[in-house]
């Protein structure tokens, strides 16, 4: 397949590209690169390389291509929080103007990241794909709203699905620090403490960044009926736990560990178990790879061994909120 990857330079898109190439696919990345400073470690290259945003695309760069799948986003609470604005543009109207420019050029396959976040609060229940939304944030509303309407383009010759990520986790060589685990990880490196923002009773389901990029390969090579019109959660019930748990994990990595609360921090709205079994039902034949406990083995040992991970921390190079007010001048 000729595979177009938007986003393919961040966090889970050099995932995406080693992994749709590794099956044999060709790929066409595209991206901004607003985050190419948070380079970790040698990046996979698409076969095409495209530098733009996803909105100024024009039909002809579409051609050709099978499937798309579309990762590029302003993708987390705080940056979404940044600029509503530019969240609404990029997330939303950028969004649908490439899916536009899909249904032109006949690609036949649109496969849309979006996130577990949407369900804001599961009120103790695992959300499972038919589960109400209820977005807490800007970045969460942007992407209820880009899915119903790319739901709505779902048609014969255009499969439309929707795979709901559940909250990223593990090394990159595009790596993020400001993803919940990887920041306990790299405070683990540069402080021996780690120090939650509230007081960690809040659940979240986890998945490791590569398994969704093999999920979305999943997406891409199933039969078209599987997948068209539907929604994914992405993740595995193993891992959906609540933050302190999450904390006490990666605390077992290093002896001596200090773990503390902000015990006058307000709840945190984002409280949500999910439920993943018609990710399993669906397709059989995938299952995440990765453990919470050895991935923070491993990633803590990729963070000790550059000499500079302290000063890149402190000056923000992995944090996407950091790099993206500094690609907005702000």
């Amino acid at each position: 397949m000729n595979v177009l990857i938007t986003g393919h330079r961040g966090y889970i898109g050099c995932h995406a590209v080693d992994v749709f190439q590794r099956a044999g696919h060709t790929v066409t990345g595209v991206d901004i690169g607003y985050f190419d400073d948070c380079s970790f470690g040698e990046r996979a290259h698409a076969d095409v390389e495209i530098t733009a945003d996803v909105a100024d695309l024009v039909g002809e760069q579409l051609q050709g291509h099978d499937v798309v799948v579309h990762l590029a986003a302003i993708s987390n609470d705080p940056m979404g929080e940044l600029c509503e604005q530019l969240t609404t543009r990029t997330n939303v109207e950028a969004t649908l103007h490439l899916a536009k420019l899909a249904v032109e050029a006949k690609v036949s396959r649109f496969l849309f990241s979006s996130s577990c976040a949407v369900y804001g609060d599961s009120q103790g229940q695992a959300a499972d794909e038919q589960f109400a939304t209820s977005p807490k944030t800007a970045y969460a509303r942007s992407k209820v709203i880009a899915e119903q309407a790319l739901l709505q383009m779902n048609a014969p010759g255009f499969a439309v699905a929707v795979l709901r990520n559940a909250t990223a986790y593990g090394y990159s060589p595009a790596l993020r620090t400001d993803l919940v685990f990887n920041d306990f990880v790299a405070q683990l490196v540069t402080d021996n403490e780690i120090r939650l923002l509230s007081d960690g009773s809040a659940c979240r389901p986890l998945v490791h960044c590569r398994d969704i990029a093999r999920a979305f390969l999943a997406a891409a090579e199933a039969n078209c009926e599987a997948v068209a019109g539907e929604v994914f959660n992405i993740g595995d019930t193993t891992q959906n736990m609540r933050i302190i748990e999450l904390a006490r994990i990666v605390c077992e990595a290093q002896s001596g560990t200090v773990l503390s609360f902000n015990e006058k921090a307000n709840p945190d709205q984002r409280n949500y178990l999910v439920d993943f079994s018609k990710l399993e039902r669906e397709f059989p034949n995938y299952q995440t790879s990765y453990s919470l406990s050895i991935e923070t083995e491993y990633l803590l040992d990729k963070c000790l061994q550059r000499p500079n991970f302290a000063n890149e921390q402190l000056v923000g190079r992995y944090s996407r909120l950091q790099q993206l007010e500094n690609g907005l001048n702000l």
